[in-house]
């Protein structure tokens, strides 16, 4: 079924599948499941401040939290400004405990825009710096602890050209560079 859920045990070395409430396993009307994904269009990330893994762009107007405890999903009404967005990427950042979100494509048109998630209080806020790495999607993206900042890669631009660059974003002043 296309939106059960695995968890994978490093210790034992086994999967396990855990299925909606009730059993219910596959169907979006599941509380405790989220709408099956379709392509690659959505992004996860795990939030360790909640110990929540995120899901974002599997439907228009929610943010899924999976609690890997209770083996359950938790659904809340907030999504990114501009509605159901694919083709993105998710980075935890460990410095503010947000997450981040950038650009992706809405209604299959390459966007821009700079997103964090507050697994805490359950909302997202935009930002606009001045620079910024412009309508990009298909990109790559994860977190340095290190220097506390948010690397993205590469991705395409609006007519499909292909970036070949690399972005930092500094979750506490929100800029790009």
């Amino acid at each position: 079924r296309g939106n059960d859920t695995w968890e994978y045990d490093l210790v034992t070395q086994t999967l396990a599948k855990y299925v909606g409430a009730a059993g219910c396993g596959c169907s979006a009307s599941c509380a405790s499941s989220p709408p099956q994904p379709t392509g690659d269009g959505y992004g996860m990330a795990f939030a360790s401040s909640t110990n929540r893994i995120i899901l974002v762009g599997v439907d228009a107007a929610n943010t899924w939290e999976y609690n890997p405890v209770a083996h359950s999903w938790t659904s809340y009404a907030v999504a990114p400004a501009g509605g159901a967005r694919a083709d993105f990427k998710l980075a935890y950042l460990e410095s503010t405990g947000k997450i981040l979100l950038y650009g992706g494509t809405l209604g299959g048109i390459v966007s821009g825009g700079t997103f964090e998630y507050d697994p805490v209080a359950h909302t997202w806020a935009s930002y606009a710096p001045g620079t910024t790495p412009g309508v990009r999607a298909k990109y790559t993206m994860a977190y340095s602890p290190v220097e506390a900042k948010a690397y993205l890669v590469g991705g395409v631009d609006a007519a499909s050209a292909q970036y070949n660059d690399i972005w930092s974003y500094d979750p506490v002043a929100h800029t790009w560079a």
